[in-house]
């Protein structure tokens, strides 16, 4: 009996005093914000991914060039090849020109073919090798910011047009 009459007390001085009395009023509003800049950052480094090899990736004219150099690009720790092809342009026009994306299992030696795309505006901006690399490097910082900003808006309280209210 004793034991019953010290959880009922228990339960009735706790439901008495709200649980978020010490945190910040504005909790939900500085979390949703933090969201929001996350997902600005990422939706950032995802339009400079696209705005620099991704469009070229997805929308370049393609052509096959010869590896003449393979240079290697980053920190010392993480230096991705890049290789240096000539080809020949839709138009007519010699290029020799260095990937603007690092290949990250380049097996062609120099002397080699490999397949590339190229911005016909500027062919000297090239991405050689697979497209989808590029692309998915474009991809996924851009989902993410799309992810923490729906997040972010959700913790502020919007819902889509035509969404039901639970």
């Amino acid at each position: 009996m004793k034991k019953a009459a010290r959880r009922a007390a228990g339960r009735s001085s706790s439901a008495s005093r709200p649980r978020d009395l010490d945190r910040d009023p504005h909790q939900k509003e500085i979390l949703a914000l933090v969201l929001i800049l996350c997902g600005l950052g990422f939706g950032a480094i995802g339009l400079a991914s696209w705005a620099s090899s991704g469009s070229i990736a997805a929308c370049g004219a393609r052509a096959t060039g010869e590896v003449v150099e393979v240079v290697r690009f980053g920190p010392h720790d993480r230096r991705e090849p890049r290789p240096v092809l000539r080809f020949t342009t839709e138009d007519g026009r010699a290029v020799v020109a260095t990937s603007v994306t690092g290949v990250s299992r380049l097996e062609e030696g120099v002397g080699d073919r490999m397949a590339l795309r190229y911005d016909p505006g500027a062919p000297e901006r090239m991405v050689a090798g697979s497209s989808l690399g590029p692309i998915l490097r474009s991809a996924v910082p851009l989902v993410a910011a799309l992810w923490f900003l729906a997040a972010g808006a959700r913790w502020l309280g919007w819902r889509p047009p035509g969404a039901r209210r639970s």
